[in-house]
């Protein structure tokens, strides 16, 4: 009886600390895992039960009928677990096949029929038979009876192991069709139902094992919490082990890793065909002479964690850049496990941040540094106190009047050809920035008059020049470093002053230059402009004497009449010159003229006065003109006269898009449109004119 005792003992401590684990684990045990351990108990009371020994005389007690059922609802129930949890685990492992579907209906039935048989004849010898023996060896010792299993107990048990069979089956099949490393989790599973259904047939059938045996089942209760426990709580070492050894060497980064006393421990592929690590390396090569044979004076051993940037020459010959991260293993308590190296490719970040740099550093439009490099120079001067050194700023005169006049294009043009000329004419050592329209260039061992010198020697090359249809110069200014610890910052400000100054001494000669290119340009560009300019320009002072116009308007009249189409130089000739009807956006292109034409002459001293002018001189008496729809007396004078002259000019001339009519219908359209168009008091004026004696 004790051996019993000692069985039951060892299967509820069993049960606990399962239960105590998991309640550890998790805060709730779920309603599904509280039925499960509810089960496991009803299974060890009634074995507990079958453990009470029956004094001969009480066979025919109620007790002795209770121990009996005890004994085969045990038995029952222990199929019932078998077929119940080989039933998840195939559903959980994934093996339900129409096989194993037709096995488990036949179990199924089995268990059903065995259960009726039992209910039917449980306190039948059937079931169990009894005889009586003694409780110990010990004389004068009571005799109490002993179960003897009958044909039901018989071939229960052997259906008990064959389902335990096919349970260790599958699991061994399972095993079959995976990595090693995933099987030992199945084997214990299968092994726990093999093991335990031949404990019990082995202690009911073999007599070297019936030793007063009064338990009809051992360890049944425990198979549901196993089961469990290895399905959700396996900790495969092995497994874990070997998972993290794949993950180690197919990770694309090179990683080396060295143990406590700093010798090589272990590396993966990546960092074998990169750095040349063999096998006899191992706990031979130390961490430092890794670090002088891989990266040379680029990184030392360190005695903490740390992330460089290091470059590598691999066997092939290609130079990579890797981001190093520098480990230091420790545990918990601060003690040293080794050095881990972890080598991250970054070449192609790195050349990308090196075009971005570059970009960030380069002006776009010159090729010259930008605002940025300018800055860093000027720090990196006054940081080594470099000296001496002198600040050159340069503007290109009148590039504004040069991009409105003749276009962006134009403009962007000029400023790279200057850039180039001074390119050319520098020496190596001289740093050249564009910002903000101005060139602004930093020359070392170089003084105010040699500075002065090398530029108006640029300035005679420019001046000689002849790429474009109008004349380019620059004006400068120059600025020599005071001492070692002035601020180069405040030397090219006085450059920028110097420069400012010079400017506005030139740029009235300078516009007059490039307004004369307009007026030749002009001239060259459209389908008859001049000579319709200077018709027009007729016309003009011809109404304006009629309306008694003082001198100084007849002047900015003239002016007016003869650039009021100067902003068609930044029309497409295809489009002054399209012999059929504009288009919609083509017409909004023509429209454009008068704005540039605006912003050309607000930048020209000469043209300044008449600048509203040329912007309005499309405008219409009732408002339905462009660019602003002024009407009435909102429209200038000087523009209202223009626009009689210019529309009387473009009737009777031939235009790409249509004929010249008859003076005559041109006087009639301009009748037409009095007070609609034209102002009335202008359209008057112009026709009081002689016309016989006006050419046309």
């Amino acid at each position: 009886m004790g051996w019993y005792i000692v069985l039951f003992a060892i299967e509820l401590l069993v049960l606990s600390v399962l239960f105590i684990r998991q309640r550890l684990h998790k805060k709730q045990i779920d309603k599904s895992l509280s039925l499960t351990w509810i089960f496991c108990l009803s299974i060890l009371v009634l074995t507990l039960l079958s453990f009470i020994p029956l004094k001969s005389g009480a066979y025919d007690s109620f007790l002795y009928q209770v121990i009996f059922y005890s004994c085969g609802l045990v038995c029952i129930l222990r199929n019932l677990i078998l077929l119940t949890c080989a039933g998840y685990l195939l559903r959980v492992i994934k093996m339900r096949t129409k096989m194993t579907r037709h096995a488990f209906m036949f179990f199924w039935v089995f268990m059903a029929v065995d259960a009726l048989l039992f209910l039917t004849t449980g306190l039948t010898g059937f079931a169990y038979s009894g005889t009586l023996i003694s409780w110990s060896d010990a004389i004068n010792s009571s005799l109490y009876f002993y179960r003897i299993p009958g044909p039901w107990m018989t071939y229960h048990l052997y259906f008990s192991l064959l389902l335990a069979l096919l349970i260790f089956i599958s699991m061994i099949l399972k095993c079959v069709s995976m990595p090693i490393v995933y099987a030992g989790k199945y084997i214990t599973i299968g092994s726990y139902f093999l093991i335990i259904s031949i404990l019990n047939i082995a202690l009911n059938f073999f007599s070297v094992f019936r030793i007063n045996y009064q338990a009809p089942v051992i360890f049944i209760a425990l198979i549901p919490p196993l089961v469990y426990h290895q399905l959700y709580h396996y900790k495969p070492v092995l497994l874990v082990a070997s998972m993290r050894k794949m993950v180690f060497d197919k990770l694309g980064s090179p990683v080396v890793l060295f143990d406590n006393e700093d010798f090589l421990a272990d590396y993966n592929s990546s960092a074998a065909e990169v750095f040349v690590l063999e096998k006899q390396l191992l706990n031979h090569l130390t961490l430092t002479d890794f670090l002088k044979r891989s990266v040379g004076n680029q990184m030392r051993e360190r005695s903490t964690s740390t992330v460089e940037e290091v470059t590598i020459l691999t066997p092939s010959g290609q130079e990579l850049v890797y981001k190093l991260d520098y480990s230091k293993l420790n545990d918990k308590n601060g003690r040293d496990y080794g050095t881990l190296l972890m080598f991250h490719d970054i070449s192609e970040f790195k050349k990308l941040y090196n075009s971005m740099e570059r970009t960030a550093m380069t002006d776009l439009l010159t090729g010259l540094s930008s605002r940025v490099h300018l800055q860093k120079k000027i720090t990196e001067i006054n940081l080594y106190r470099k000296y001496p050194y002198t600040a050159v700023v340069c503007s290109i005169s009148g590039i504004d009047l040069i991009t409105e006049g003749f276009g962006e294009d134009a403009g962007k043009a000029a400023t790279m050809h200057v850039a180039d000329l001074l390119r050319s004419q520098l020496r190596a050592s001289d740093f050249a920035a564009y910002d903000d329209g101005n060139m602004i260039i930093l020359m070392p061992d170089t003084g105010s008059s040699d500075a002065e010198a090398v530029f108006n020697r640029i300035s005679r090359i420019l001046k000689h020049d002849r790429a474009f249809n109008f004349s380019l110069s620059f004006v400068f200014g120059v600025a020599s470093r005071a001492s070692r610890d002035a601020d180069m910052q405040l030397t090219v400000s006085q450059a920028q002053a110097d420069m400012l100054k010079n400017k506005m001494r030139v740029d009235a000669e300078v516009h007059k230059s490039i307004i004369d290119s307009l007026r030749e340009a002009l001239r060259l560009s459209a389908f008859e402009t001049e000579q319709h300019s200077l018709r027009v320009q007729s016309l003009c002072v011809k109404i304006a004497e009629k309306l008694n116009l003082p001198e100084n308007e007849i002047i900015n009249l003239e002016k007016l009449a003869l650039f009021h189409d100067i902003g068609k130089l930044s029309v497409p000739s295809e489009i002054i010159n399209k012999p059929s009807a504009l288009t919609a956006e083509e017409m909004r292109i023509m429209q454009l003229h008068v704005i540039n034409g605006y912003k050309i002459a607000n930048v020209s001293e000469e043209l300044a006065p008449v600048a509203r002018e040329i912007l309005c001189h499309h405008e219409r008496w009732d408002g339905k003109g462009y660019p602003n729809g002024y009407a009435g007396e909102e429209i200038p004078y000087l523009s209202r006269i223009v626009t009689v002259a210019d529309s009387f000019d473009v009737i009777t001339h031939d235009r790409p898009y249509k004929f010249a009519r008859p003076v005559q219908s041109a006087l009639d359209e301009i009748r037409r449109n009095r007070g609609i168009q034209f102002d009335p008091a202008v359209v008057d004026a112009f026709l009081s004119l002689d016309f016989s004696k006006i050419k046309i």
